[in-house]
């Protein structure tokens, strides 16, 4: 009896998995850019892109506990999802530092 193991990975299925993810970096990043243009807020009080800005790093830190969680529980392979927690969150600290 041969035991086999597939290992490729299905590009498709990743992106599809991964979809969601991507649709809500960029709905939410818009949000922000568009909430920060219309009230940028001063020096004593944050303006509603601030707002966003802290609401949206609140509910990715949930999704990706969330995706950590089904990668244990049911041992599937969510790597691409969590990848791309890790590009947003990193190319967002940089450009932060950066500006």
């Amino acid at each position: 009896m041969e035991i086999t193991v597939n290992t490729s990975i299905d590009f498709k299925q990743e992106l599809k998995k991964a979809k969601p993810t991507i649709v809500f970096y960029i709905v939410g990043f818009a949000l922000v850019f568009i909430l920060n243009k219309i009230d940028r807020g001063g020096p004593c009080n944050p303006g509603s892109g601030l707002i966003a800005l802290l609401l949206l790093a609140i509910i990715s830190f949930g999704l990706l506990i969330a995706n950590i969680y089904k990668i244990l529980k049911y041992g599937k392979l969510y790597a691409s999802i969590l990848l791309i927690h890790f590009i947003v969150w990193t190319l967002f600290s940089i450009c932060t530092w950066l500006y």
